[in-house]
């Protein structure tokens, strides 16, 4: 009888072997892998740019997943973003998680606070948090852009904290539990010190792959006895650019003098910028009295003259009767001003 019927252990191990072979052990697709690569990218250059520190993120696991384990996966403190993302025929819906410790790490940045103790997510922090996953993801955005090959559209983030602990049944509120998925762990660094870990969600596969890999056997496929039809080559095009000729000043005539009158008495605002630069957000809280800021123009460089935001002379600072005034040296060209129009 020992010979016909198999051990527990010899089922434990035979159950084992079934298990292996589970969705969580596949990898995930070419394509959804690739975009995955554009979010973190995005996400990466966001954050150096926004808080002004080095910020690594390293990948820890990309594959499939069954939706109804994800909860064992994910830390239990934890806030997260609901992102729709479009592009050609894709639509995407990505859950993006932050462990609240980072959450709270990037927040106290922002709003200029040493990243240090991890404070509470209150509201202004909260507020402070949403606008760096609003430039992260549009960060990201731009990088499927290039991925891809195609203009990416966004809807904006709606961000959350959730307590897995407390409330096991919410994430069955953002992924259905049926559902298998691609599933993302990440470690974020600033400064080489690990201040927590991301994790992403996205789909199986992309919406064009899915019509080509779940259709069942059979149906709407073309076999190895079916012809493949031959798309009809199309003539080469020629196509060169247009030329525009150079505009020429042409003498006003009196009918011309007539029509401009009727608008000399409207209003124009006029203003003269002596440089620009770019500041972190943190970098403008921590301004005071006696801040040196350095803008992008050499001293004595002339200065931008503009009428309702747009250049059309510049000039050299003058002081007049112990009043600062511009002396115009040049007169933007009717080119240069048609571009700033655009």
């Amino acid at each position: 009888m020992s010979d016909e019927f198999l051990s527990q252990e010899e089922l434990d191990a035979l159950l084992s072997g079934l298990t292996s072979g589970s969705t969580d052990s596949i990898s995930v697709d070419e394509e959804i892998s690739s975009l995955a690569d554009a979010i973190i990218e995005g996400f990466s250059t966001a954050l150096n740019t926004m808080i002004g520190r080095n910020v690594t993120i390293t990948k820890e696991e990309l594959e499939r997943a069954n939706a109804v384990n994800l909860a064992d996966r994910l830390s239990p403190h934890l806030v997260v973003s609901m992102v729709e993302l479009t592009w050609k025929d894709n639509k995407v819906d990505l859950l993006f998680f932050m462990e609240d410790n980072l959450g709270s790490t990037l927040a106290d940045l922002m709003v200029g606070g040493t990243g240090e103790g991890t404070p509470p997510l209150d509201e202004i922090r909260m507020s402070a948090l949403n606008e760096v996953i609003s430039q992260m993801m549009g960060s990201a955005t731009t990088s499927i852009s290039k991925v891809f090959s195609a203009p990416v559209n966004m809807e904006p983030p709606a961000t959350q904290t959730i307590n897995l602990e407390e409330d096991k049944e919410k994430l069955k509120e953002l992924i259905e539990p049926t559902k298998t998925v691609s599933f993302g762990s990440y470690t974020v660094k600033l400064d080489e010190k690990d201040v927590g870990k991301l994790f992403l969600v996205l789909p199986a596969r992309l919406a064009g792959e899915e019509s080509k890999t779940e259709t069942p056997s059979g149906v709407g496929r073309q076999t190895e006895s079916q012809p493949v039809p031959i798309a009809k080559q199309e003539k080469p095009v020629k196509a060169t650019p247009v030329e525009f000729e150079e505009l020429q000043p042409r003498a006003m005539s009196q009918q011309d003098t007539g029509k401009l009158e009727l608008l000399l008495d409207v209003p124009l605002t006029i203003s003269v910028e002596l440089g620009r630069t770019k500041m972190t957000l943190k970098q403008v809280l921590e301004l005071y009295n006696g801040s040196i800021i350095e803008l992008d123009k050499l001293t004595g460089e002339p200065v931008d003259v503009l009428v309702n935001g747009k250049i059309v002379a510049r000039g050299e600072v003058v002081v007049v009767d112990e009043n600062f005034a511009v002396r115009i040296t040049e007169i933007v060209s009717p080119r240069e001003r048609l571009t700033t129009l655009r």
